[in-house]
This record gives C-alpha cells, sequence and structure tokens, in this order.
C-alpha cells in the first residue's frame, strides 16, 4: 500500500481517519538532521509524538507537514 508516497506493509497502513505516524529515522530525513536531534525535539517538548509499546517514538505526519511550511516555531 502507497501513503503519501511511501510503500508501507499493510500492518503499518494507517486506518480510515487515522493520522499518519513517521518514526524519528523517517523524520529526521525529512527535517534533514540526525535522528538524535529529532530525539532531543521530542524531549523538550518542541515535537509532540507517541511511545509505542517498545518505547519508539511516533510522529503525527501532519506535525512534521506543518513544521516543513513553517507554521510551527
Amino acid at each position: 500500500v502507497r501513503v503519501n508516497g511511501r510503500h508501507l506493509p499493510i500492518a503499518q497502513t494507517p486506518a480510515v481517519g487515522w493520522p499518519e505516524l513517521l518514526t524519528t529515522i523517517e523524520v529526521a530525513d525529512l527535517c534533514r538532521v540526525a535522528p538524535s536531534t529529532v530525539g532531543r525535539w521530542l524531549q523538550e517538548g518542541r515535537l509532540r509524538g507517541q511511545r509505542t509499546l517498545g518505547g519508539h517514538w511516533r510522529i503525527p505526519a501532519d506535525q512534521i507537514r506543518a513544521l516543513l511550511e513553517g507554521d510551527q516555531g
């Protein structure tokens, strides 16, 4: 399944009405920073995300779109 130009396995496909979630590595690639920088942004509250049961961060794609478009600090 393709979502926003990315191929996702069925297990990662967002349900209808649910936000698409990105990993810290995907956000780092989009923002052209290191994944550790994204982790620091999350810890500082500059980005909002949620943790999976395994402790990994997931960040809503619409938040990153707004960041890249200049709608957020």
